[in-house]
């Protein structure tokens, strides 16, 4: 049976060619070798052969049609019709597309041999994957099992960590004592900002409401006015071991160790966390060291923080929408109105009021103001000023440098035309409630302060229309 696949063509292009001559015999015996009909039905072998088995078996196959052809055309018809070399073009065209098509299927053949063991290898590959996958999943597995009794612990370290990376001051303090006690399983914590020569409490961990604890230490009492006094960690034990530290008796709402943190690696402290209750088993050398540790990570990011919040200070661009701070336009539209009043040459201001922010997520929020910002800095020139402004409702303001009121509405038309093309509604669910208000105040030399043209600016905010940016 082998044999017979492997050598199929040499039977049945014969065959086939076999069972066309009967069928000439048969139907068209006036029309010997098909000469008359067209399509030739020699064309049907040499394609079923040709695709199937390449270019031997298109070549025979053609080879043949063309033999049979003029063969049947010497013998049946008129010999002298062989002496015409149009009569030729025919049997030609059978050989020649036989082997044409046999080069396509062998071509053809040779890419999907290739693709398939392109396909095998990735499938071995794959299967590799698979293993390895499955093996990694037994060693995770096994892993998980023996770390599930330490995930509280990473998880409250992850998340701690992570919250110290606030650059707020107000925001950092509560982050470090909620880090701290959860990582000393302390039930009872509290942290007191230095004031003057007093340590009062800004926040505590873990409280009731009915116990009363101390709201402010004194530089030198207790544990918390030591640990500030001395710059380190100082507990119970120390108090009761060191003379130096005994300086009168520990009342039961005092710590059980206190230590302070500091503005940065090498600066003075700001603050002591003082640890209330803690478990027994958790008081011990190692239990204080770890105490240490987290008091100069905190006091690093306490630096850290302080750091940020003196940059953003005295910034100049508001680093979230890439426009002027508010400190800079107060400062800067001063100095301008104090140039105009003094040499009497134009000032522009023109305030933008976005209502309905309170309806929006944050981040829907912060993408409407950061488009708002793009379009105003489009509508200005170089030398005018668009600036984050200090009220609430009243996000932006333009600084418009020697424009008269005349350039002044022009750019208002200019951001009402550009506000109206940008269709707002389409940005999401629930900017269609927004609506944007522009009020323009211009300096008159009867203006003798800066709150007057602001002022002015504000009440055009109240009579001006809604600008809805529908599109």
């Amino acid at each position: 049976m082998q044999w017979l696949k492997a050598y199929a063509a040499w039977y049945e292009i014969p065959l086939a060619f076999g069972l066309l001559v009967a069928l000439n015999q048969l139907v068209w015996p006036e029309w010997p070798g098909f000469l008359e009909i067209d399509p030739h039905p020699y064309w049907l072998p040499i394609l079923l052969f040709g695709f199937r088995y390449g270019i031997t078996a298109g070549v025979v196959s053609g080879s043949l049609a063309a033999a049979l052809y003029l063969g049947s055309a010497w013998h049946s018809v008129d010999p002298y019709r062989l002496e015409d070399f149009s009569f030729y073009f025919l049997p030609g065209t059978f050989v020649l597309l036989g082997a044409l098509i046999g080069v396509v299927t062998a071509r053809d053949r040779a890419r999907i041999a290739q693709l398939q063991a392109e396909n095998a290898q990735a499938a071995a590959g794959l299967q590799h994957v698979q293993e390895e996958a499955r093996t990694l999943a037994d060693v995770n597995r096994g892993l998980e099992q023996r770390i599930v009794s330490r995930m509280s612990t990473l998880v409250t370290l992850y998340e701690g960590a992570r919250r110290l990376d606030a650059t707020s001051l107000e925001a950092l303090y509560p982050a470090l004592l909620d880090f701290i006690a959860k990582t000393l399983e302390a039930d009872v914590a509290a942290l007191y900002l230095r004031d003057g020569a007093t340590w009062r409490l800004h926040t505590s961990h873990g409280w009731r409401s009915e116990e009363q604890r101390p709201r402010s230490y004194a530089w030198n009492e207790g544990l918390v006015g030591r640990a500030g006094a001395f710059g380190r960690v100082v507990s119970v034990r120390d108090v009761l071991s060191d003379e130096v530290l005994v300086g009168g008796a520990l009342s039961s709402s005092d710590a059980v160790m206190a230590g302070p943190l500091f503005a940065g690696e090498g600066g003075d402290p700001v603050a002591i966390v003082a640890i209330q209750q803690l478990p027994l088993t958790q008081f011990h050398s190692a239990g204080i060291n770890l105490f240490s540790f987290l008091l100069g990570w905190g006091s690093r990011a306490i630096g850290r923080a302080q750091y940020v919040e003196a940059l953003k200070a005295g910034e100049i661009l508001d680093p979230e929408f890439q426009l002027y701070s508010a400190r800079y336009f107060a400062a800067r539209a001063e100095q301008e109105f104090l140039r105009s009043r003094t040499y009497y040459l134009p000032l522009g201001i023109v305030l933008v009021q976005v209502e309905g922010l309170d309806g929006l997520r944050v981040a829907q929020r912060d993408r409407l103001l950061l488009a708002l910002a793009q379009l105003l800095k489009g509508c200005v020139r170089d030398l005018d000023i668009v600036a984050r402004y200090g009220a609430a409702e009243i996000p932006f303001a333009m600084l418009l440098i020697t424009a008269t009121e005349q350039h002044v509405a022009q750019a208002c038309a200019q951001f009402r035309e550009r506000l109206t093309s940008f269709r707002l509604h389409a940005v999401g669910e629930g900017f269609d409630r927004i609506r944007i208000r522009v009020g323009a105040a211009n300096f008159t030399p009867a203006m003798h302060e800066l709150a007057t043209l602001l002022q002015a600016a504000q009440q055009r905010l109240l009579h001006s229309d809604d600008y809805a940016a529908a599109g």
